[in-house]
């Protein structure tokens, strides 16, 4: 896929986010993520905030470990910073992360 397809899925997932449809959101991100492999940091970080802003904490922590074994990491800052991240902040699992993602960010 182009980078100018994930434009569009960019473009929708905006569009979506001002009409609220967050389930669409989670369903158009799971529609194309195997799709857009340059860009799983961002679709991984996308679901794991939409699935949290749902309620479904263990859904997004098991978002963001899987996305860490494909090889993708965020800015520990990023993963802290984030508002909709911030229920997870309660979970070891998520300090497990960060801490994973700060050991990357140190050896690059």
């Amino acid at each position: 896929m182009t980078d100018h397809s994930f434009i569009r899925i960019q473009k929708q997932i905006i569009d979506l986010t001002f009409e609220g449809d967050f389930d669409k959101i989670l369903t158009l991100i799971i529609s194309v993520e195997q799709d857009h492999p340059n860009h799983w940091n961002q679709l991984y970080f996308w679901k794991a905030s939409i699935l949290t802003m749902l309620g479904h904490y263990a859904q997004a922590l098991n978002t963001l470990e899987a996305a860490i074994e494909k090889g993708c990491w965020w800015e520990p800052e990023q993963l802290l910073e984030a508002t909709d991240l911030y229920p997870l902040h309660n979970y070891q699992t998520f300090h497990s992360i960060v801490k994973t993602c700060q050991l990357v960010h140190r050896m690059c």
